[in-house]
């Protein structure tokens, strides 16, 4: 991932997210090394690569499912990629 194109490594995450949600996520999340992730800096390849995939992990899945699922230390990143729903589904645009 850290030596990833950048557009290869967001299809890459959401590719991730849907192999988790297809299976359970069922993952080595600790012997992979990910749940050392939220303690990347900000700009670390692998800590967006994470929350890339959180992002589109919760486009198929429940926010509240995916914390169950997924080990305490990776709640930051989980909760950094959260998508809120659109409000504004339904209401008029103003008009100039």
């Amino acid at each position: 991932v850290d030596s990833m194109d950048l557009e290869a490594s967001q299809r890459l995450a959401q590719w991730q997210a849907y192999h988790l949600s297809a299976f359970q996520f069922q993952w080595p999340w600790e012997r992979w090394g990910w749940t050392d992730f939220p303690q990347r800096g900000e700009s670390d390849r692998r800590r967006v690569y994470i929350k890339d995939c959180f992002v589109s992990l919760q486009r198929l899945a429940y926010h509240e499912h995916i914390t169950k699922k997924v080990p305490p230390e990776l709640h930051p990143l989980v909760e950094a990629g959260r998508v809120e729903p659109n409000k504004r589904v339904g209401r008029r645009l103003p008009r100039h």
